[in-house]
């Protein structure tokens, strides 16, 4: 199978194998087994020539590694009415293991690295933002007008949101 993929050599564009295409560099998980991980999903990042919107990978790409779900976590649901930037755009996967076990993660990740089009394969962490939103009327209570704005901030949870969307 041959792959269409442009090459700028002497001004012309080449077909190339697909083992021939020139993959983005690595980058490498340094989590050891005494960090606060999920032990049953890794998480990968596919490198830009590998990656599509809402491509469908199946197991048998990530060689003999004991998969028991993929989810693609940068899927959007209305590709055609999304705005992003193709050479920008890196696919990242939830990659969800049979089992729950901290070393069976760490084992796996360093099976993945080995994969040429993943450029990264780490660790599921949670992380807890320590970011409070800088807007007045999220918690001055000396605002003259905070009982009109509070509760809809109570109802809609928006400190726990804010925790969230700010943790990276």
């Amino acid at each position: 199978m041959l792959v269409f993929c442009p090459v700028k050599f002497n001004s012309k564009a080449f077909a190339l194998e697909p083992n021939d295409l020139v993959y983005e560099n690595k980058v490498y998980c340094a989590a050891t087994i005494d960090d606060d991980f999920d032990g049953s999903s890794v998480i990968v990042l596919l490198d830009k020539n590998i990656s599509e919107l809402n491509k469908i990978h199946n197991k048998e790409f990530f060689g003999d590694v004991n998969i028991e779900s993929i989810e693609d976590l940068s899927a959007v649901a209305n590709p055609e009415k999304s705005f992003f930037n193709k050479e920008d755009f890196r696919q990242t996967l939830l990659l969800r293991l049979p089992q729950n076990d901290k070393e069976t993660v760490l084992q796996v990740i360093e099976e993945l690295e080995l994969i040429e089009g993943i450029k990264y394969a780490g660790v599921n962490s949670n992380y807890a933002s320590t970011r409070m939103s800088n807007d007045i009327l999220y918690y001055d209570e000396d605002y003259s007008d905070f009982n009109d704005y509070i509760w809809p901030f109570e109802k809609i949870q928006l400190q726990e949101a804010w925790a969230k969307t700010t943790t990276l």
